[in-house]
């Protein structure tokens, strides 16, 4: 019998933000109302016995759990309702329907060391996505990317507001980047190495203030840094596109 969810997602609302793209990533492809990300069934969650029935959607309703952990994970108390239904999934021998993530390499209360996890730091929401669509297909016995390959193809046009048309690189002016390869550009430098990055901004050598701290994510970072090099005082997005191939060794 098929389950309600083909993907359910369970975080801590730090991470909302990297999830939501996520899952309307997903969305795209299996339908919202596939996907168990609790902003795309408000109306059906508003309920007082909301903690008592989210455990067994977990549990036998999603063909794939995805946990996104992160260092206050095990401290939220929506999170351990959730860990609920699944750790019974987990002590039924059911393994391969959790695909653990996290970020800054944060222990999960209840797993030994020795559990595999998908880093999610230096990772764009795109790409794991992409990883969580070739787990799908691979517990389903499908090739690894039977789910993975269409969506990767449709996300430079998706991820384009709606009205805006992608123009053909050869119709775009010089020193000028077309849609698609701002979106792919965005994408690169989200996934960089710190390091990396640090060179990219010591080299392109921005304002003081221009870019966010450190301690801010990746994909904010990228964004000033390309919306400051598409300003009148910037350099243009192709330099800046031509030292992060310097920087990576990409050709």
């Amino acid at each position: 019998m098929a389950k309600r969810f083909r993907i359910a997602f369970s975080f801590a609302g730090e991470k909302r933000d990297y999830v939501e793209q996520m899952a309307t990533i997903l969305a795209s492809k299996f339908g919202e109302d596939n996907i168990l990300y609790d902003k795309f069934h408000e109306a059906e969650f508003a309920t007082p016995r909301l903690g008592l029935e989210l455990p067994d959607l977990y549990r036998n309703e999603a063909d794939l759990i995805v946990m996104v952990v992160c260092p206050n994970y095990s401290h939220k108390t929506w999170c351990g309702l959730e860990w609920t239904g699944i750790h019974g999934i987990m002590m039924s021998g059911r393994h391969k329907d959790i695909m653990l993530c996290r970020f800054e390499h944060a222990p999960l209360q209840g797993l030994f060391e020795n559990a595999g996890y998908v880093e999610l730091d230096h990772k764009t929401p795109d790409q794991a996505v992409t990883l969580i669509l070739q787990r799908l297909a691979l517990n389903e016995g499908k090739p690894k990317d039977a789910y993975a390959g269409a969506v990767v193809a449709s996300m430079s046009t998706a991820a384009v507001p709606a009205g805006v048309a992608v123009a053909p690189t050869a119709s775009t002016p010089p020193g000028r980047l077309s849609p698609a390869e701002r979106l792919t550009l965005m994408s690169d430098l989200t996934s960089m190495l710190p390091q990396q990055f640090g060179t990219l901004l010591f080299t392109l050598s921005p304002p003081s203030g221009i870019i966010p701290h450190t301690t801010a994510p990746l994909a904010d970072r990228a964004e000033a840094l390309l919306n400051w090099a598409e300003s009148k005082s910037g350099p243009g997005l192709d330099v800046v596109r031509d030292y992060y191939r310097q920087i990576v060794g990409v050709r």
